[in-house]
């Protein structure tokens, strides 16, 4: 975030704070609990993770996330009942909206998308609180492809296993941090048209690079580089420049476990 944040007017300090998860998943177990019941009431969330429709449920399989999936322990009742957690529904925000089934054409929901619900929701309901969000710069990297009408690339889809697989460490980093303008170019045009007196600018978790051996991120790694997160603090104000489309919001038959499979999870 350091390295781009000259070239963007909203980004004035960023500072640095450490995440509760090194995963999705991770954080949303330990953000969204019952601790939290009185703010999570007040919030509407837009989200393209496909995490909130496993995570946020009332029947949350913690077995499924762990290594013990496809053996006897991971539907096991103790197992079961020594992975739980107080994770609130979706159903205890002010408003959610999962966006995770708009991913077909990329295999993961465009940063544009996900800025277009932002602006159409707080525009029309006017929440309290919003949390938007964002897949990106989470793989695969779309900045070429959206922006400039490039087809996508093997290492734009799978960067981590082209690093996996001895690829340029130095070129691949570059895609992630183009990935990263790729995304706040659309936080730049949210921040245009929406009124916010004060908006917070962080992320979930951070990547890994080949250090402890890892590529990408993995639950329950302490590594600064996955648990240290950026934090902007800015502001929001709706100028009307921009008429956001939600038209492309259509139901598909894919089930969440396919969503997952498309970002590389299972």
């Amino acid at each position: 975030m350091r390295t781009v944040a000259p070239e963007y007017e909203f980004i004035d300090e960023v500072e640095a704070v450490y995440s509760v998860g090194s995963t999705s998943k991770e954080w949303m177990v330990n953000t969204f609990t019952e601790e939290h019941r009185t703010q999570i009431n007040r919030t509407t969330q837009i989200s393209s993770n496909a995490w909130v429709d496993s995570v946020l449920t009332e029947d949350v399989d913690f077995g499924f996330w762990s290594p013990t999936r496809g053996s006897f322990l991971e539907s096991h009742p103790i197992f079961a009942n020594l992975m739980s957690r107080p994770t609130l529904t979706k159903d205890d925000f002010a408003e959610f909206k999962s966006l995770s089934h708009l991913n077909e054409e990329y295999g993961v929901v465009p940063a544009e998308t996900v800025t277009d619900h932002a602006i159409d929701t707080g525009r029309k309901s006017s929440p309290e609180k919003m949390l938007v969000h964002y897949m990106q710069p989470h793989a695969p990297y779309l900045r070429n492809t959206t922006q400039n009408g490039q087809e996508i690339t093997s290492t734009e889809k799978d960067p981590f296993g082209e690093l996996r697989s001895q690829g340029n460490k130095a070129e691949i980093f570059e895609l992630y941090l183009d990935n990263l303008r790729y995304v706040l170019d659309s936080v730049e045009l949210l921040l245009n048209n929406l009124d916010r007196e004060r908006v917070l600018i962080t992320a979930d978790h951070g990547e890994l690079f080949g250090e402890f051996g890892i590529s990408n991120h993995i639950a329950g790694v302490p590594h600064p580089n996955l648990k240290k997160v950026p934090l902007v603090e800015t502001s929001a104000t709706d100028n009307q420049t921009y008429v956001p489309d939600t038209s492309d919001e259509v139901i598909q038959d894919s089930s969440v476990e396919d969503r997952l499979a498309d970002l590389g999870y299972l």
